[in-house]
């Protein structure tokens, strides 16, 4: 297999590409919303925050503590990261599918006309 069959798209590639993408950019909460109040220095991570990215945050959108109410910030999207993240999921799911089609091809035999080779 040469570069360009590995990063042809394929409907195996992009539906693990998708799926890889949407599960590990909401499943791992990260603290990134590091705020200067003792509260939240103390919670670090609230279930009010919201990121989605891994391994690179591309939206957040964080919370201030304002006497005992929780108040918005403006969400933060950064378009770079969103296409490093696009572009990492993509060639995970390539090398995922990569080592499976080899598997699959190293536990068969590949032989003319689908029959065994005779024993000598």
């Amino acid at each position: 297999m040469n570069a360009k069959e590995f990063f042809r798209p394929t409907v195996g590639k992009v539906l693990l590409f998708a799926v890889l993408l949407a599960i590990f950019s909401v499943a791992f909460p990260r603290n990134v919303c590091i705020e200067g109040s003792p509260v939240v220095i103390a919670f670090p991570y609230t279930f009010s925050d919201t990121v989605f990215g891994f391994p690179y945050t591309f939206y957040s959108q964080c919370y201030s503590l304002s006497g005992d109410v929780l108040i918005p910030d403006p969400p933060q999207f950064e378009p770079i990261q969103f296409i490093v993240d696009i572009i990492f999921w993509y060639i995970i799911a390539a090398i995922i599918i990569f080592a499976y089609q080899k598997s699959r091809k190293v536990g068969t035999t590949e032989t003319k006309g689908g029959k065994a080779p005779a024993a000598k």
